[in-house]
């Protein structure tokens, strides 16, 4: 029961809006780039608990007592029109982050964290599915006529595309898939890496890749002399 001197609208009073350019916007095959880039924002706006429950939707009415008659009455609640009007904008801004096919599956839901639950679930499935098609990826993936760069931004997506997943790779794993991939040409750089006691950063092996298919590259340029041959008559 709420006093006519007690403040009006604590603590829902949230101005803040998201961005109203989206950077990425949700299709079939990007759900997890697409929430990567959402949930940072929500979280460091103290908006993630439209989602969470953690800022529920407060009571429509309220009992309020007048402080001269003691006289009980409905009114109401400032808070829960805040609310509403805060999570209309989020929900508002979610909507123009979705394409057209997305858009018409969620038209009819109205609230922010109905939205969110539907899009989550629908794409949870194939979210756990192109998981394994990450895995998959990074376990049959070689270097082949790959440039080094591209080749190693190849393993890179693939692994950032986990950390987005919330499977992140540990560091040796993925030097593991890096130096599965290459060819025999590169066992000597294979042998080397995987002799090192020290810890070795991506960027080291990035560097020393570079090196070693420079290396490669002039020793397979390199023209082959032939002497010639006398043929000596007896």
């Amino acid at each position: 029961m709420f006093s006519l001197n007690s403040p009006a609208t604590p603590p829902y009073s949230f101005v803040i809006s998201m961005p109203s350019v989206a950077i990425v916007k949700l299709n079939h095959d990007n759900f997890l780039l697409w929430k990567a880039q959402r949930i940072p924002y929500l979280r460091g706006q103290d908006l993630f608990g439209y989602i969470d429950g953690s800022i529920p939707k407060p009571p429509k009415i309220i009992s309020v007592t007048h402080p001269e008659t003691s006289v009980v009455s409905e009114r109401l609640n400032p808070a829960y029109s805040q609310w509403v009007h805060q999570d209309n904008l989020i929900l508002s801004t979610l909507m123009t982050s979705l394409l057209e096919p997305i858009l018409a599956s969620v038209v009819t839901y109205t609230s922010f964290k109905a939205v969110w639950n539907a899009l989550d679930d629908t794409f949870s499935s194939r979210s756990c599915a192109r998981i394994l098609q990450i895995c998959t990826q990074l376990a049959t993936a070689t270097k082949g006529s790959k440039t080094t760069t591209n080749y190693f931004h190849y393993i890179k997506r693939l692994t950032d595309e986990l950390v987005v997943a919330g499977q992140p790779l540990n560091h040796n794993d993925i030097i593991t898939y890096i130096l599965t991939g290459l060819s025999h040409e590169y066992d000597s750089f294979v042998v080397s890496i995987s002799a090192r006691t020290d810890d070795i950063t991506l960027e080291e092996i990035y560097s020393l890749l570079l090196t070693s298919e420079a290396h490669l590259s002039r020793h397979q340029l390199t023209p082959i002399i032939y002497q010639p041959s006398a043929n000596i008559a007896y």
